[in-house]
């Protein structure tokens, strides 16, 4: 089950509740890559090279163009209220929780992270519930 820490009684608190919640419902959590010949390279939308340098599951990839994942990512990072920093730290685990690597031993981002970004930046909406606890990296991995 997916809970929220910090709350915000804001119409931008709405907005990104809806979107996390419609990212984490119509993609759900991230699979296993099966074969290794079913990874690519991102390429396009906001999660790219910059923050994403690893191959992803072609199945996750289609799973969040079908969702329009990216463009609710970008909403999510647009309408961040918390400094730069935050705000790039944001982009980056959701981006990191949407695009797992195509890699059955640690692919996911562990949960641990999100703690630390909820810490870190306090006020900020995460659901860390929906990530992994096992066999997950973290970003100094």
């Amino acid at each position: 089950m997916i809970t929220m820490r910090k709350e915000r009684g804001s119409a931008t608190r709405a907005v990104v509740v809806a979107l996390l919640c419609a990212v984490l419902v119509c993609i759900g959590a991230p699979s296993r890559s099966s074969a290794a010949g079913d990874c690519a390279q991102l390429f396009s939308g906001v999660c790219k090279e910059d923050v994403i340098s690893w191959k992803v599951s072609q199945a996750q990839i289609d799973a969040a163009v079908a969702a329009q994942a990216d463009a609710q990512i970008q909403t999510l990072f647009s309408n961040f209220q918390g400094s730069p920093v935050c705000q790039q730290w944001f982009k980056s685990l959701w981006c990191k929780f949407m695009y797992p690597k195509c890699d059955n031993v640690k692919p996911h981002v562990c949960k641990s992270e999100c703690d630390k970004f909820e810490e870190a930046c306090p006020g900020a909406m995460t659901f860390c519930d929906a990530f992994e606890t096992k066999d997950c990296y973290t970003f100094t991995e």
